[in-house]
């Protein structure tokens, strides 16, 4: 078992000297990297909830999550998209103008992984609609669900139709409105979700010019994680880079939402193992996320078959 202790906002293994302020958290995660500067934490308010359905006029904030549980493992996965790297896509434009990243993104954002959505498509008049039309077009939910997904049809919202449907793509889990922007949680069944979201260290991905297209130039993969992978690649980050591997924002709303959420959700995540998980999760994560610097420019596997020349 891990114990971590925390110093002046720098987290490592290493136990500190005697009488030198600290604390110390006991958990299941794989060795932590030798330091990880970290920035001050603020204190984490509970985000208030939101009638989905509700009539908003004008342009809003939407950020999407989606969880599947694996039917052996009992693992739980999440589904994120990577923003476009740096220098990877041509702005529609017009030419000249050379290459550029994730469209509609700051640069700092570019090549990290991230939730889904962003601003309300305009056909949109409820958060759920603008939440649905924006797991559509970045997950690139067309390649296999070409009529489309409706957010009246395809969608269980618990608290509105107790009684379980025969079958619906998305379970609603949680909404909650954080700095504006209106957050949710969905889940998929597993043989859905590893179509749209596998694994990120499997070694075939799922991306493409026709994700690019479909994302509006802002998502051209994705994958999902693991908790034990989201803290793997995030604190390797953090450490090589000193800079996120998932944006500040999407692992912000990740601990104050999602986890919560799913913590609570006890007759469907009742597994001891994935309720322990939840609450390292929730301690850990916040203490290995910092301020977005720069985007990152992978190569790695994913970009070479991504970005075949």
């Amino acid at each position: 078992m891990l114990k971590i202790y925390v110093q002046s906002n720098i987290i490592t293994d290493t136990p500190p000297k005697d009488g030198a302020r600290h604390t110390a958290r006991q958990m299941n995660l794989p060795p932590l990297p030798p330091l990880v500067h970290l920035p001050a934490q603020a204190a984490v308010s509970t985000p208030a909830k939101f009638e989905v359905t509700q009539n908003i006029k004008g342009s809003f904030q939407t950020g999407v999550y989606v969880v599947a549980v694996h039917p052996t493992t009992n693992e739980l996965h999440f589904g994120f998209g990577r923003k476009v790297p740096p220098k990877r896509r041509t702005s529609y434009k017009g030419k000249g103008r050379g290459l550029t990243g994730a469209a509609g993104t700051a640069p700092k954002y570019y090549g990290k992984w991230a939730s889904l959505g962003g601003g309300s498509d305009p056909k949109a008049s409820t958060p759920l609609q603008a939440a649905v039309i924006e797991l559509f077009d970045e997950a690139y939910l067309r390649e296999f669900y070409p009529k489309g997904v409706s957010s009246k049809d395809d969608v269980w919202i618990p608290w509105k139709t107790p009684k379980k449907p025969a079958s619906k793509l998305l379970f609603l889990l949680e909404a909650r409105k954080v700095s504006g922007a209106f957050i949710f949680l969905f889940q998929m069944k597993w043989d859905r979700f590893k179509r749209l979201f596998p694994n990120v260290d499997d070694p075939a991905v799922r991306g493409g010019q026709a994700m690019v297209t479909a994302s509006h130039g802002e998502i051209d993969s994705t994958a999902s994680f693991t908790l034990t992978q989201m803290f793997n690649y995030q604190a390797k980050s953090r450490k090589d880079d000193q800079d996120n591997y998932f944006t500040n924002y999407t692992l912000d709303s990740f601990v104050s939402v999602v986890l919560p959420a799913l913590s609570k959700a006890a007759s469907m995540f009742a597994s001891p193992t994935v309720q322990s998980e939840l609450a390292q999760a929730r301690g850990a994560l916040p203490l290995i996320v910092g301020p977005d610097k720069a985007g990152r420019d992978p190569s790695g596997r994913r970009d070479k078959q991504i970005y075949k020349k």
